[in-house]
Formats: structure tokens, sequence, C-alpha cells
């Protein structure tokens, strides 16, 4: 069972109602057995009141195994899938009332049809308030033919010019200040309201603000159901309603239909006409099928005709037509939300979908049936097209403010960026001074600490000479002295012969100590004889203490003898040897000094027991730091690789002159 409704949008305040009704009916038939021993399945697609999407709600029910589809509520929604019921041959249950001049082999229309509902309504208001009435209604099939079957039957009664007014409005207005104000000008005799869905909430509201009251322009409603008034009974109390069935009406079926509604939904859930006939359809839909011994659309097509159920509105019979004979009721709103019914009309009355021309008998009768036909087409296509028209203005009105707000925003973006890039820019100059100034700090860093590095030299060389030029030579003299001493005193004096030897031995000893400072400082062949004579000295003093062979390997080192360069590589060797003796428990040491095109190349490779990641990278390495900083501050640098168990690797590079005895011109060493 395929239920097409609105569950969304302007239209769900109507239409869920009719859901909630079709859904009892079809538990109410499987609850005594379904139809042909099968229980019915309902599937629910929501129309969101947009004629394209029932269309397409119709088509994936219809695909989906759907055997009959129940719904629609506005005449739009009803066209939109009468395109889809006719091109698959299916059959659509149409429980609303509606404009006439159709008919359809794949629909049935169950709701009333204009001589049915508005013709009565018309004559009663013409007799009971006047002929000067003013139409409203919504933008669509419905109330534009309606009303345009109204003015001809105002016409005919020879009161055509007492229509005062007729203005339409989209489904989902909420504006109708303009339309009041005019019936408050006109004054008519009463306003027929072909209002739909949401919409009917503010017109009343906003008619009742604006201070007409139902005695002195009562509305008479088509459109909006009972239950839609249940939260404007204050403000619509008084205004009138046309209808096939109001909750009032005293017969038996109704008041039991009453009673399971409200036990189901809740003793203040209302109910309308278009719910009872939309619950109606299913149990006549039921009857057809089970004449047919069939749900195939086609065979339940062949069986509609005469098929009956007893509604809570009166006895139903479907016409060869395929539309139902239904009473009329004129109801008025009272204080406590329930309708008095003022007026019913003697009994069913015929449905007449073309105003009576299908009783007619002449030549043209079928071509008078295509021009009336094409009327509501038209309308609907005219609407349709205004519509898009308007939904286009709105776009491009929607368009115009967002290129608006675009151009502003990309004004407003625009000088956010020309003051980023001024700022950026700015930013850029100040990091550009500050890594100028802190290059300069940094120059001038290296340059005082090669200075202070060049003055300890210096200080070391003065105290080495001055240790072992002017202490050692004191010492010297002391000790020729004590020898002298010892070879002039008598053999009876042994006992100061043996103090005198003692202390040349300590005077030797302190002279061997006074070398050995004396080198630590500024070994004097550095100066005297050069790097090559140092680092051979080193060498032979690092085998001398530890017993570790080391090789020195020296090629074209001639240019290494500046002074500045020299000192550096001497020391960093000097260093290297020492991290070596206390760190690596090495067998085998290897050196290779080499200068060429201008740099200065130290490596030291050792077999001992390797450094780490983690040692290289510590701050606490202070020997491995020594050795870089001297390298850094000649402009040079120093690698130093290892891996535990795999001995140490140190390259030293430092750039020369190729000038002997002189430095880079560009470096301050």
């Amino acid at each position: 069972m395929g239920l097409l409704h609105s569950l969304t949008g302007c239209m769900s305040v109507s239409e869920r109602l009719l859901l909630n009704a079709e859904l009892m009916a079809i538990d109410e038939i499987n609850a005594t057995g379904g139809v042909l021993g099968r229980n019915l399945v309902p599937r629910v697609a929501d129309g969101a009141s947009d004629p394209k999407l029932f269309a397409r709600g119709a088509r994936q029910l219809i695909s989906g195994g759907s055997c009959a589809l129940f719904g629609c509520w506005t005449s739009a929604s009803r066209k939109a899938v009468k395109e889809v019921v006719e091109l698959q041959d299916h059959l659509l249950w149409y429980p609303v009332q509606y404009e006439g001049l159709e008919e359809s082999p794949n629909i049935v229309y169950t709701g009333s049809c204009i001589n049915q509902q508005i013709a009565p309504a018309l004559e009663w208001l013409f007799s009971r308030r006047g002929p000067r009435i003013f139409l409203v209604g919504s933008d669509y099939v419905f109330p534009r033919t309606a009303n345009k079957l109204i003015r001809a039957l105002a016409g005919r009664r020879g009161q055509a010019a007492a229509i005062s007014g007729e203005e339409y409005f989209p489904l989902d207005c909420t504006d109708f200040a303009a339309v009041i104000a005019a019936i408050k000008t006109l004054r008519p005799d009463a306003v027929i309201n072909t209002l739909n869905g949401g919409s009917n909430l503010v017109f009343y509201q906003q008619f009742h603000d604006a201070g007409i009251s139902s005695d002195e322009i009562p509305i008479l409603t088509v459109s909006i159901s009972e239950p839609e008034f249940t939260p404007l009974t204050k403000v619509a109390s008084g205004h009138l309603a046309c209808w096939n069935y109001f909750q009032s009406l005293n017969n038996e079926a109704n008041r039991r239909f009453l009673a399971r509604f409200q036990t189901r939904y809740g003793a203040d859930c209302a109910c309308s006409a278009s719910a009872v006939m939309a619950y109606s359809q299913i149990y006549l839909w039921k009857e057809a099928v089970e004449a047919a011994g069939s749900v195939d659309p086609a065979l339940v097509r062949q069986s509609l005709v005469g098929r009956s159920f007893d509604s809570p509105a009166g006895p139903l019979v479907i016409s060869p037509n395929r539309h139902i004979a239904l009473p009329a009721h004129i109801g008025r709103l009272k204080a406590d939300g329930d309708f008095e019914i003022l007026w019913s009309s003697a009994g069913a009355i015929a449905p007449l979908p073309w105003l009576g021309l299908e009783n007619q008998d002449f030549p043209a009768v079928g071509i008078a049936r295509e021009i009336l036909a094409a009327y509501p087409e038209t309308v609907d296509y005219s609407v349709r097209l205004n519509q898009e028209i308007l939904d286009r203005r709105r776009a491009e009105d929607a368009l115009h403010r967002l290129n608006e707000t675009l151009e502003e925003r990309i004004r407003e973006r625009t000088a956010e960026l020309v003051l980023e890039i001024e700022q950026r820019r700015r930013s850029e100059e100040a990091l550009r001074s500050s890594e100028e100034q802190l290059r300069k700090a940094l120059l001038m860093a290296q340059k005082l600490s090669q200075h202070m590095e060049s003055t300890r030299e210096n200080e070391r060389r003065h105290i080495a000479r001055e240790i072992h030029d002017e202490l050692g030579q004191a010492l010297t003299a002391l000790k020729l002295d004590l020898f002298w001493l010892q070879e002039q005193l008598p053999p009876t004096v042994g006992e100061y012969a043996e103090k005198i030897a003692e202390m040349i031995v300590m005077v030797s000893e302190t002279v061997s100590s006074v070398q050995r400072i004396s080198a630590e400082l500024r070994p004097r062949l550095l100066d005297d004889l050069g790097l090559v004579a140092a680092m051979d000295w080193l060498a032979k003093g690092f085998m001398k203490r530890t017993g570790v062979p080391c090789t020195v390997t020296l090629d074209q080192v001639g240019n290494c003898n500046g002074a500045a360069c020299a000192t550096a590589l001497f020391r960093i060797f000097q260093e290297t040897l020492t991290n070596i003796t206390r760190h690596a428990h090495a067998t085998r040491v290897d050196a290779t000094l080499e200068c060429t095109r201008g740099f200065a190349f130290l490596e030291v490779m050792d077999d001992g027991i390797g450094i780490s990641a983690a040692q290289l990278s510590s701050d606490e390495s202070f020997g491995l730091l020594g050795i870089r900083e001297r390298a850094l501050m000649c402009g040079g640098k120093a690698h130093i690789s290892g891996l535990p168990g795999k001995g140490t690797n140190i390259r030293v590079t430092i750039p020369c002159s190729g000038k002997e005895g002189s430095c880079h011109e560009n470096i301050a060493c």
C-alpha cells in the first residue's frame, strides 16, 4: 500500500492527519483477516509539499511494489502524480475536494467536486449574507479554477460585479496585511477562503488582529480542515466552513469511528472531512479488490463502479465517473472548537466534475470537455510558470545579494590582505633587521672568542717562556751551584753531602716539571719548529703515556703553519688524544693531516668503544664541544661520528690561505 503525503513543508499540517486515518484503516483491515487472505503493508513516501517530489515518490512506491497509491492534497500534487499513474497504468485514490474538470481512468476521486461544495456554499452566502464576495486563495490550480467558476456562478445570477476582489498567495505566505487592509476598506459581505496549509494560521490571526469580526465579514473556507481550527478557536470563532463531513454529524458510523480514532490518537485529536475520505477509500479499495479477486490495478479498475462503504460521512458509492456522491454541510466554529452545523443538503449531491456537461447530449460535448479540461491544465502551467519566474527572481535577488555580500567581503578581505601584507612586510623587515643584528652579534662574539683564545694562547706562550727561561734558568743555576758545593765539601761532612745530593735530585725533578708544564701550556717547538713537529711530539707523548700505537700521516702540510690555523689544529688534536685517553679504550689511533686548495683537513680515527648519538648531542660532552668551537672560530667545521663498539671518527676542516705562515684572509682566526 503506497501512502503518499506531505510529512514536511507547509502542507504537512493538513496531510499528516490523512496518513493517520489511512494507517488506522489498514490496521483495522489486517485485524479482520486482511484482503484476499493477505495483510496490508503500508509504505510511506514524503511529498514534502512539492509536486515534483510527489511525482518522484509515486514512481518509487510503484517500482517498490505498491499495488495502489493513496494520497495527495493539492491539485498540483495530484496532477503531478496523475502523469505517473497514467504512464504506468496504476491507480491513485485521491481524498480531497478539488476543482473538477478532470476525469482519469487511473484516479478515484473521493473528495467533493465544485458542484458538491463551492456551489452550495456560494448559494447559501448569497441568500444569507449578500452578493458581495472577496476571494482569497493559494496560488495553484484548485483556488484559481474554483474562483473562476465562482465568478461564473455569480454571473449566472446577474451578480458578476459582486466579486469585490480576488488575491492569490504562495502556499508558505506569512504576510496578508495588504489583502486584509483591502477587505477592511471594501467591506464585502463575506470572504471565500481557498488558502491551503500553514498559511491559514497566519491569515486568520492577522484578520482577527485587524479588528474585523466574523459578524461583520465572515470567512467561509472550503480548504482548511476542521482540526486546523483547533489552535485558531480564539481568533476564528464565528467563521464558516463548507465540507461533506463534520465531527458533529449525528450517525452511528461516525460515533464508532471517532471513538476508535480518538482512542488511537488521543481524545483531543480532531478529524477532518479529507481524513474521513482517506480512511474510507482504503475500505472502498478493499471492496473493489475482493470483487476483482486481485490487487492488479487494471483488474481493480474494472470492479470500481458500485463499490460502497458505510462511512462516518454517510454511505459512499463509487459512481461510473469514479467520483462519489456526497452531501454538503455548512458549519460555524464555536468557542469550544466544535462546529455548529447551520445547513445541510437534502441528500448526497451527485458528482459533476464537468459542471453538468456530462449530462448534456450534443455533438460537440466531447470538444467542450476537452476545452474545459484544458483550463485547469493551463492554470496549472501558468501557476508553475509564475512560480518558476518567482523562484528565479528570488534566486536572482539572492544571487544579487550574495554578489553584493561577496563583493563587500572581497573588499574587506582585500583590505585585510593589504594590511596583512604590510604587517608581514614590516615583520619581515624587523626579522631581517633582527637577523642582521644577530649576525653582527654572533660575528662580534666569534671575534671576541677568537681574540680571547688568541690572547690565552699568547699568555700561555708568555707564561711558558717565563717559566722555561726565567724559572728554568734559575733552577739550572741552582742545580749547578749544588753540584759545585757538593764537590767543595770535605769527606768528613758526609751527612751534608747526602743532603746536597737529595737537593740536586729534587731540583732536577723540579726542572723536569717546569719543562713539562711549559710544554703543556704552549709547546715551544710549535712556535720554533711548526705544527708537524708539535703533532709528532703529541703523538709520541700519547704513546709513551698510554702504550697505544698512534700514527700521524702528513701530506702537503706546509700551508698549515699559519699561527692561528696551526694553533687550532694542534689544540684539536691535543683534545682528541685526551678524549681517547680518558674514554675510548682504544688499541690504535690513526691521524691524517692534509693541506690543499686553501683548506686544512685533520682526521683522527680510533678503534675504541665508540660513541652514542646521545653522547654526540649531549651538552655535557665538553671535549667534543671544545673541538667544534675551535673549528667554528676559524671559520671551519668539525664532524664527529661513531657507533658503539665501532670506534670514533673526528674530521675537521679549517680554511687556510695557502701562504705559509698566514691564515685565510676572510676568516678572523
